[in-house]
């Protein structure tokens, strides 16, 4: 059956992974965070959350030559390469530039089929037309409106998957503050929440939860070191069509595990990228009193690729969602699209009165956020040769 309008949030929500949908429109309203591919045909789209899928279910393959992602896991197997690392440590010797680090993300609207096209932030697509109302007017320039309609919308975004899902389990991955102040928001049904953390920060994280009295059902541990079978690399790598690096997507096969242990009726939740605390958190940040619109470029370039990247091979590999509170629909269309971030000052975290609003009472916070290690791998593979030959395998059937 061919539905009048799918967002991009239900396609990660309320289709299975990987399904080709028919749509007379495809919508994106989570700042390209949940990532979905289309293909036109006739007065239609097919839709999916996975690009091969696409591909296969067209009947053959229309490389597109202008899709070229990097080679990731070459980049990782040549830093340990003796020529390669005597050419870093001598390069300022002969006067050569630098060798810049690799991002382990690519930002392309194309796929590896020149008829499947990758969904961008706030896009409308349909058979004959494309479209994208964002119109950011830097409007908002109150800390105090910020925090309170974060907390506003993130309760409101909560409370609807809770009214929607009553008997799936919801787990939380939980790394830093922005994955923190899902644990903090009240629910409608406690019980059913969970926490999983890897370490290095689980440790943290028992800690932070203990000493503010932050109650879970269950709590799922990891260590953190790679458990991935050479299968497991390649179904990832198929999950991701390529575009970003497999070795900061990790613990995929221990959450497959998890959601087994919930028969499926599970729910996860993580905290990508809250918006209004989050403007100077990493190097990639620039300076947004002069260039405000850098924000959003921001977002809708590296986080939908390199995150965005995350919540599709979570989806398409354990099978369920991986649901951000920063990315509804409402909180972009009535605050982020909003904020002038040239309010901020370079030390300026708002996460800390968005937290103690959630929690209702102050909250104590650890000084430290290490973040897990990328995984390793033994032996180089070939990612590209890897996805084109699940692709040509799954056309010869």
């Amino acid at each position: 059956m061919k539905r009048a309008l799918v967002t991009s949030l239900d396609l990660h929500l309320r289709f299975q992974a990987e399904e080709i949908v028919e749509t007379e429109c495809l919508k994106d309203v989570g700042a390209g965070i949940y990532p979905c591919y289309y293909i036109r045909d006739g007065d239609r789209l097919k839709v999916s959350t996975s690009a091969s899928s696409l591909v296969i279910d067209s009947g053959d393959l229309v490389p597109d030559p202008e899709f070229a992602p990097p080679d990731f896991l070459r980049w990782h197997f040549r830093q340990h390469e003796l020529t390669f690392r005597l050419e870093r440590k001598f390069r300022h010797v002969f006067g050569l530039p630098k060798i810049k680090e690799m991002d382990p993300w690519y930002e392309s609207s194309r796929s590896v089929d020149a008829r499947v096209s990758k969904l961008s932030a706030f896009e409308s697509v349909t058979a004959t037309s494309t479209a994208s109302a964002f119109r950011p007017d830097f409007s908002i320039r109150n800390r105090e409106v910020i925090v309170e309609q974060s907390v506003r919308h993130v309760l409101a975004f909560i409370e609807a998957i809770e009214g929607e899902f009553p008997d799936h389990h919801n787990v939380i991955m939980t790394g830093g503050k922005d994955s923190q102040l899902i644990l903090l928001a009240p629910k409608r049904n406690p019980d059913r929440w969970h926490f999983f953390s890897a370490e290095p920060n689980y440790s943290l994280n028992v800690k932070w939860m203990a000493k503010n009295g932050v109650r879970v059902n269950r709590t799922f541990f990891h260590d953190n070191r790679n458990e991935e079978s050479g299968e497991d690399l390649r179904r990832k790598i198929v999950c991701g069509d390529l575009y970003s690096d497999p070795t900061h997507i990790r613990w995929m096969p221990t959450v497959r595990k998890i959601a087994r242990e919930f028969d499926e009726r599970c729910l996860f939740w993580g905290g990508t990228m809250s918006s209004p605390a989050h403007f100077y958190a990493g190097g990639h940040r620039a300076d947004f009193t002069r260039d405000r619109e850098a924000f959003f470029r921001s977002h809708f370039g590296r986080t939908a690729a390199f995150q965005g990247n995350y919540h599709q091979v979570f989806k398409n590999f354990t099978g369920l969602p991986y649901l951000s509170p920063y990315h509804s629909s409402a909180i972009w269309d009535e605050l982020y699209q909003h904020i002038d971030p040239a309010i901020y000052t370079n030390d300026e975290d708002l996460r800390i009165q968005i937290g103690e609003k959630l929690f209702g009472k102050p909250v104590w916070w650890p000084e430290a956020n290490p973040g897990p290690d990328d995984y390793a791998y033994p032996r180089y593979l070939n990612a590209r040769k890897t996805y084109l030959e699940h692709i040509r395998s799954s056309l010869k059937q």
